[in-house]
């Protein structure tokens, strides 16, 4: 990809083999329609559910110690995921097409560190734990990239036990979806 000066003083980015501007529309067009959109959007949601299954471990914490704001907080997260997975997967149906490039593997890693984040903060918002939704964003996204001692909150330990559960559990599965990222792009074929 090479960068080209523009008439304007700006500057058009070349695509590799013929050298045409990315600003192009039928090259630009044609290459997001090479993304298998509907394998992608599907996976996600799997991706998704799974997080949803994971808030189970905390979901019972907070049976256990009885934290009815928590309760409230992870029933809510599961309604908002059940609508997301639901409307994903009856919109798209079965692909036809089941192979995966490299482009769609990061589009879902993208997507996934994006949008998992976003429900995995809902339970923090909705159990009355944290004021406002981007801080809880901020702090399930720090977990998430492992940088979980970056916070928000002056005072960690007045949380609900199942809350901090699952703040702690954000940072574990950060690790693990680091390192299956890192492999990710080595197992799909070259596109």
């Amino acid at each position: 990809m090479g960068i080209l000066p523009s008439m304007r003083g700006g500057i058009l980015l070349s695509l590799p083999r013929s050298g045409k501007p990315l600003s192009s529309s039928k090259n630009f067009l044609g290459r997001i329609t090479m993304i298998n959109w509907k394998l992608d959007l599907r996976l996600l949601s799997f991706i998704v559910l799974f997080i949803g299954l994971l808030m189970g471990i905390p979901t019972a914490l907070a049976f256990n110690f009885q934290e009815l704001d928590a309760i409230k907080g992870f029933l809510v997260a599961y309604a908002a995921i059940a609508v997301f997975c639901t409307t994903i997967l009856i919109s798209t149906g079965k692909s036809q097409n089941k192979q995966m490039l490299a482009r769609d593997g990061y589009l879902v890693v993208t997507l996934t560190w994006i949008i998992a984040t976003a429900f995995s903060a809902i339970p923090l918002v909705a159990s009355g734990a944290y004021v406002d939704y981007p801080s809880a964003y901020f702090e399930v996204m720090s977990g998430f990239t492992t940088t979980g001692g970056a916070t928000v909150l002056p005072e960690i330990e007045s949380l609900p036990k199942a809350i901090l559960f699952w703040r702690s559990q954000t940072n574990w599965l950060g690790g693990e979806w680091e390192s299956w990222c890192s492999s990710w792009p080595c197992y799909q074929p070259r596109s």
